[in-house]
């Protein structure tokens, strides 16, 4: 048995800087998103969306759906929570998702998610993101690099397809380069394909 990630419809648990980055990224570029947060900020983010300020995608405001709690069943559940507060917001997962991709500082939290869920891939995030207030992030970092790992075989033909396929970089023109420039909105994704901002 083979696993294929194909991300069609994405949950983020804990919409703050990394996650809110990644719920708007995403509703932006057309997938199916759910944050799943605390009452006041997904109330605020159904109401008014997140705005995302970013050095690589430029300001816009992205409309994903919100809820305090999760009780469809999503391919892919990225779990964004400080650390210390994971074991609080696991409660609001109702549903069992394809792959669970935690995106949080450390390991101790691999073995928690591995209990609960059935399919946990290990990942990580270089990115520089705040939450100024809930459903408004700022995005500061010259790239944003996600990268997934597991030592489950079957996992890894997905996962080395989804790992040529996220790196943001924003590329600036230098004397005798053909890069993009920060004035041609052009940003660069994984194989180095550009894409217009929406």
């Amino acid at each position: 048995m083979q696993y294929e990630c194909t991300m069609t419809r994405i949950a983020v648990l804990g919409p703050g800087g990394v996650g809110g980055f990644l719920a708007a990224a995403l509703a932006r570029a057309g997938g199916d998103v759910t944050v799943v947060g605390r009452e006041p900020t997904v109330e605020r983010i159904g109401a008014d969306g997140i705005h995302l300020t970013s050095v690589l995608l430029g300001d816009f405001t992205a409309r994903p759906a919100a809820t305090a709690e999760l009780g469809d069943v999503v391919d892919v559940l990225l779990v964004t929570t400080k650390a210390t507060g994971l074991e609080a917001a696991l409660p609001r997962i109702r549903s069992e998702p394809g792959l669970v991709v935690p995106l949080l500082n450390g390991l101790d939290h691999m073995q928690r998610l591995r209990q609960r869920f059935e399919t946990v891939a290990a990942g990580t995030i270089r990115i520089e993101a705040d939450r100024t207030e809930p459903g408004v992030i700022e995005q500061t970092s010259p790239a944003v690099r996600v990268e997934l790992a597991s030592d489950d075989p079957r996992m890894r033909p997905a996962l080395d397809q989804q790992n040529g396929q996220s790196e943001l970089t924003r590329h600036h023109r230098k004397e005798g380069s053909a890069e993009a420039g920060p004035d041609d909105g052009k940003v660069k994704v994984g194989d180095h394909s550009p894409v217009r901002p929406g």
